[in-house]
């Protein structure tokens, strides 16, 4: 059974599919020269992203370390 922690294959699908049209710059460079690469925990809310440039990963909305 799907929860808010553990969504259903599909809704992951989707949700991962408009992560990945989106170009969000670096949280750390600026860039714009960043990839989508998976959801943090399986959480729909924590997307995690990579800059080509600075070649480093964040989460978007999550504080850097």
């Amino acid at each position: 059974m799907p929860t808010a922690l553990h969504p259903a294959a599909d809704e992951r699908d989707r949700a991962g599919e408009e992560a990945r049209k989106k170009t969000i710059p670096c949280a750390r460079c600026g860039g714009t020269n960043t990839t989508f690469r998976y959801f943090n925990h399986g959480d729909l809310r924590k997307d995690t992203h990579k800059c080509h440039d600075c070649n480093r990963a964040w989460v978007v909305g999550a504080k850097l370390r």
